[in-house]
């Protein structure tokens, strides 16, 4: 339920602010169980992004959106080229303002207004700081922030300037920063820039220095500011000298923002870079830090389930996302499983051949073949969703068989001699359906460019391959290697042996969720089930009664023929330096991954394919985007063809990482669990809500459930390390051997408490059941 909120008074809003186009509207909204205000665009009703311009509108259409009940509220976009910050301080309902808050609003000059809850107010001035800092009820930003906007005056006055107001609020929330880089001392220069480089370029961590040198920082940090201060600290690791530091990073992509030519930025962060010296180990002091750390982490919900995103705007190809949209409201099904599926249908029709070199050097290829599988309740319209994408795909594979029929009658009606001089013509297929692996031996024999395996059913395509005794192992491997593609040679005791040259199949199906569930209990763990991306289908809705665009099917019907008959490049595509920089983030990203394999070894399984997911996509995304300026008239750029950038393999890894990775992560927690101890870790979470703990040991753990009792010291060590990895406890190594401890995240009280009451309540009862049971005399009958 919304908050109560004070009456808006856009009108007062200052009218120096109002000519910027830095606008948005928001919306009260749940997230991870938390009331929030989420920005929205005005013009296109979608969630708005601080460091996306196209998201934001002028003052005008704000307010028209919100007259029309589109929002709860307007905001403001701080950045770095407007003149403007601000400082929040708010109040919890029924108390006072702190000293520190009431002495920041005395200090303050001109404009102030009321927060929307009335509870708080906004201090808005002119005035830079470095970066955003929040310390309990205190906030102050200047940048990648945006500040809700109520009119609701508290203090009249103009915007004014006050700079050191902003700067020294911003000092007082630092963590032990220092005010100003001359309180760290400088050291003379003494190795070059370029000897410099070459260290932090050739160190163990070098990828990262390279990436940050390069502007990539997207994939590891939340801000460029963060970005900023890390390439900073590698710096001043190789050298002292302030100005040195100051001009390597001014020469990086990082430093040539506007801010980094700010010298109280720049010498903010050199002071920072140099202060880190290392003190002597407080075990008090790193025990309190982890509760900070954990403050800031979300858990997971071992409890409920998690809930798979919809499709960020702007990352798949637009002709797709186009598509998809538009079709998802012809049929009443989730726009997610048709962009999935049409992914796929393109991954099928682009010709084998084309495949990408992910490294600069080495022969790791990867051509574009995907396999997915649709999960969702019979009304999830998972059929018809198939149908859609695959259907020029399927069309084109008619048309070869009628071609291949067409010259076979031509090839018979010819003389014995004329035969003996011509080769007699072959099938080409795109798509199969119910082919044996015998079948498919005949199909890729003389379908060099893969095919596509559509299964409606795909519970019915696992059973195969558990059904026939002693060949079931055989047909697993067969399918197994189809993921991979390449040479594979066959032997049969009649047809001897054969040579098929690619086998190679992408996968497209539709499952339900307790099928699934049966699979993946009684399949062999080979990781046939860990190559699909599972993709969650939300529930289906009405469909739209308005017209589906013009010319919509025909469009993805051009964009799939253009796949299948594409042939521009004659040799693999590669990265560009940019994006093989993002393609090397991404391989360590994943393999950081990889450590949840103490959770869950199936989805570490999964995230263990995602290198060459990464690349197989990029070559998707390549190809249908330059299609897709093709169909628009715009002409083809021969020499870019040839090379990936870097706005496809961003795209593709966020792609993957905010969409197909969150599924996954839902699939295996929701649907299979995530570790075969799930049921001790709900038991041992539900301990914990229920009895407030702030810390836990092994002790405490077998005083706990019966089923918790009879557990011992080394099967409890696993399942702690699981509970950190799920964000629920931080392990702080003690002073001594095995005092280890185990600080609680507080977050799990505030978001769980009502699982916690219920637990404490079934406790109770069950107390009181066996008091009444065992008790003197017991109940009467």
């Amino acid at each position: 339920m919304a908050q109560k909120m004070r009456p808006q008074k856009f009108e007062h809003i200052p009218d120096e602010m109002k000519p910027w186009a830095q606008w948005v509207i928001w919306r009260y909204e749940v997230r991870d169980g938390k009331q929030t205000k989420v920005p929205y665009c005005a013009r296109s009703n979608r969630g708005a992004s601080v460091t996306d311009p196209s998201t934001w509108a002028t003052f005008a259409e704000v307010c028209a959106a919100y007259a029309a009940g589109n929002g709860d509220g307007i905001g403001f976009v701080l950045t770095e080229s407007d003149p403007f910050a601000f400082i929040d301080l708010d109040v919890e309902d029924g108390e006072d303002p702190s000293d520190a808050q009431q002495s920041i609003l005395e200090r303050s000059r001109g404009y102030v207004e009321r927060s929307p809850s009335g509870r708080g107010v906004h201090i808005i001035g002119k005035g830079q700081v470095p970066s955003g800092r929040r310390r309990g009820k205190v906030e102050v930003y200047s940048s990648e922030r945006y500040m809700t906007m109520t009119g609701d005056v508290f203090r009249p006055g103009p915007v004014e300037p006050q700079q050191d107001l902003f700067q020294a609020v911003w000092a007082s929330l630092g963590d032990r920063a220092p005010q100003a880089s001359q309180d760290v001392p400088d050291a003379p220069q003494t190795a070059s820039d370029e000897d410099v480089d070459q260290w932090a370029a050739s160190a163990v961590n070098g990828d990262k220095y390279r990436a940050l040198r390069a502007g990539q920082w997207q994939i590891d940090y939340p801000s460029q500011s963060e970005a900023d201060q890390a390439l900073v600290n590698i710096i001043a690791f190789y050298t002292k000298n302030k100005a040195q530091i100051a001009r390597m990073f001014r020469s990086s992509a990082l430093g040539q923002r506007d801010k980094a030519k700010r010298d109280d930025y720049m010498n903010g962060l050199i002071a920072k870079g140099l202060d880190r010296e290392f003190e002597a180990v407080d075990h008090t002091a790193l025990v309190e830090a982890g509760r900070e750390k954990l403050a800031a982490t979300q858990p997971v919900d071992l409890f409920g389930q998690l809930q798979p995103p919809t499709v960020p705007t702007g990352l798949p190809p637009a002709i797709i996302e186009w598509w998809a949209n538009a079709k998802a409201k012809e049929l009443g099904c989730d726009p997610a499983g048709l962009i999935v599926s049409a992914l796929v249908t393109c991954a099928a029709a682009i010709p084998d051949r084309h495949m990408v070199k992910v490294k600069p050097n080495g022969n790791w290829l990867e051509s574009p073949r995907v396999w997915a599988k649709l999960i969702g309740p019979p009304s999830a319209k998972k059929t018809p969703t198939l149908n859609a994408a695959t259907e020029p795909l399927s069309r084109i594979d008619a048309r070869l068989v009628r071609d291949y029929l067409r010259r076979k009658d031509e090839y018979d009606a010819l003389s014995p001699e004329e035969r003996k001089a011509k080769k007699p013509p072959v099938m080409t297929r795109l798509r199969i359906e119910d082919a044996t692996i015998e079948a498919m031996q005949e199909v890729l024999a003389d379908s060099p460019n893969g095919v596509m395996s559509k299964q409606d059913e795909l519970s019915g395509w696992f059973a195969s391959l558990e059904r026939y005794g002693n060949s079931a192992g055989a047909d697993r491997a067969a399918w197994l290697k189809s993921y991979d593609g390449g040479e594979y040679v066959v032997d049969r005791i009649k047809r001897g042996t054969r040579v098929v040259p690619n086998w190679s199949a992408c996968i497209l199906g539709a499952i339900q969720p307790e099928a699934i569930r049966k699979v993946a209990a009684n399949t062999a763990d080979d990781g046939l089930l860990q190559r699909f991306l599972p993709i969650i289908l939300r529930p289906a809705t009405v469909t739209s009664a308005e017209p589906s665009p013009h010319g919509l099917d025909e469009w993805y019907s051009k964009l799939v023929e253009g796949c299948h008959s594409f042939a521009l490049v004659a040799k693999p595509f590669e990265f560009t330096p940019e994006a093989q920089a993002v393609q090397r983030r991404t391989e360590i990203r994943h393999n950081e991954l990889q450590s949840i394999e103490s959770v869950s070894p199936k989805l570490a399984s999964h995230i263990g394919k995602y290198d060459g997911i990464f690349a197989r996509l990029c070559v998707v995304f390549h190809v249908v985007d330059h299609l897709a300026n093709g169909l628009n008239g715009s002409p083809v750029d021969f020499q870019r063809i040839a090379k990936i950038e870097e706005d496809v393999a961003v795209r593709v890894y966020r792609f993957m990482h905010e969409f197909l990775l969150p599924h996954a992560a839902a699939f295996y927690q929701n649907i299979l669990g995530l570790s075969s101890d799930w049921d001790r870790l709900q038991d041992i979470a539900a301990y914990i809500v229920a009895h407030k703990l702030q810390e836990i040991d092994a002790r405490t753990v077998q005083r706990g459930d019966r089923a918790l009792r009879s557990l011992k010291n080394d099967e409890i060590k696993p399942m702690f390390e699981q509970l950190a990895a799920l964000g629920w406890i931080e392990s702080i190594e003690g002073p001594r051997r095995n005092s280890t401890k185990h600080v609680v995240n507080p977050q799990v009280h505030a978001l769980f408490a009502e699982r916690a009451n219920a637990e404490m309540t079934r406790r109770n009862k069950a107390k009181a059941e066996l008091r009444s049971l065992f008790g003197k005399g017991g109940d009467s009958v």
